[in-house]
């Protein structure tokens, strides 16, 4: 008998601590980060660790035609490096609104990048776009040195080109008339490239 009263308490305080809310806290997972982290979120812890940005230039074939390196300057974006593939002559270049590049038209890039609604074309008393670049000059051996910088805006910080949807870089058929709209009379897009971060650290991109 008194070993039944024994065993009966025993699975009654077994069955007590199970139901208890510590039980609960102690045998449930830990909790997990919120439910995924926005774009605009992850788009500015990178920002924090970012020194500048780059571009793989490539064109709808996805051949690689360059490697872009975006700084903050004096006043906007500096943008420079080497472009090779194209044709001959001068191509319009402007960096646009999202950061995708689908070939061959990378109409998913979105329009020019334009955070004070302002016209295209430096030329235009109503412009230019945050976006505009100047002209790209390609030689006879269809490379070119790019070289330039935005009139306005800057990589993280006061209007920012890298947000939650990302930027990208279009390289045009043409010629930018720096006055015509949407896009200065630039012609076809022809190459594109997705605008990133990149590490101030090295160790960064092991994160």
């Amino acid at each position: 008998m008194h070993r039944s009263l024994i065993l009966t308490g025993l699975a009654a305080s077994l069955a007590s601590a199970a139901c208890s809310p510590d039980a609960d806290r102690a045998g449930a997972e830990p909790d997990a980060p919120a439910a995924g982290a926005s774009a605009a979120e992850e788009a500015s812890a990178t920002a924090r660790r970012a020194a500048s940005a780059m571009v793989i230039v490539r064109d709808a074939e996805r051949r690689e035609l360059g490697r872009l390196t975006l700084t903050d300057g004096e006043g906007g974006i500096a943008i420079a490096g080497r472009l090779t593939g194209l044709a001959p002559g001068e191509h319009g270049m402007h960096l646009h609104a999202v950061g995708r590049c689908d070939p061959p038209s990378f109409a998913s890039a979105g329009s020019h990048w334009n955070p004070s609604e302002r016209q295209h074309g430096s030329a235009n008393p109503q412009g230019p776009h945050a976006g505009d670049l100047p002209n790209l000059s390609i030689g006879a051996d269809s490379s070119g040195t790019v070289e330039g910088s935005t009139a306005a805006g800057s990589l993280f910080g006061d209007l920012p080109l890298v947000d939650g949807d990302g930027a990208a870089l279009i390289v045009h058929a043409g010629r930018d008339d720096y006055s015509s709209q949407p896009s200065g009379g630039a012609g076809d897009p022809v190459a594109c490239g997705v605008v990133e971060a990149a590490a101030a650290d090295p160790a960064d991109s092991l994160r």
